[in-house]
């Protein structure tokens, strides 16, 4: 019975001590203004189901410029993270941001050598799929390409296509 009640306990301090760790990564505003991510000049605005599914977002919402339109788009948000699926021909592009964090990371230079830069993006190729994670403005983003065939598909075994859809990034919601 006493395990029992310290692993009740132990249980209730563990989950108290991650719940007091996590927390909203603070988003950098004032640098979207010198940001080349702004659109100046819309041809029509984006389509409902994305302004929709984006408007409680509180960071800033990317998709690629070519993309901003496409007509089969779902939208998964809350206003600390998003997720947009677009269906390609042949593939999947899975667009998402999110600004939480589970617990802090002190700087440590035995830290410096195992964490990737946090501005530069990284494009790999793992389970068929081609991803790339990177941080924008103080939030974590990722753009994730799933094939249909990923053995044959050029836009699964090489890395273009995916850096072309990354450079391409354009705000299209989110707010403060």
């Amino acid at each position: 019975m006493r395990i029992f009640i310290f692993a009740i306990v132990f249980y209730g301090v563990a989950v108290s001590s991650a719940i007091a760790e996590s927390g909203v990564l603070e988003i950098n505003w004032s640098k979207l203004n010198g940001s080349k991510s702004l659109v100046s000049a819309r041809r029509a605005p984006y389509p409902k189901v994305l302004t929709q599914g984006v408007r409680e977002v509180t960071l800033p919402v990317y998709l690629p410029a070519s993309l901003a339109y496409h007509k089969e788009i779902s939208v998964v948000a809350d206003k600390n993270f998003y997720t947009l699926t677009l269906k390609l021909k042949g593939a999947t592009l899975i667009a998402s941001g999110d600004r939480t964090y589970q617990q802090s990371v002190q700087d440590s230079p035995q830290l410096e050598g195992v964490m990737p830069s946090s501005s530069a993006a990284s494009f790999t190729r793992a389970e068929g799929m081609m991803t790339t994670d990177f941080s924008r403005l103080g939030a974590n983003y990722s753009l994730e390409l799933e094939c249909d065939k990923p053995d044959q598909d050029s836009r699964c075994l090489q890395g273009s296509f995916l850096k072309g859809l990354y450079q391409e990034l354009v705000l299209v919601g989110g707010h403060s």
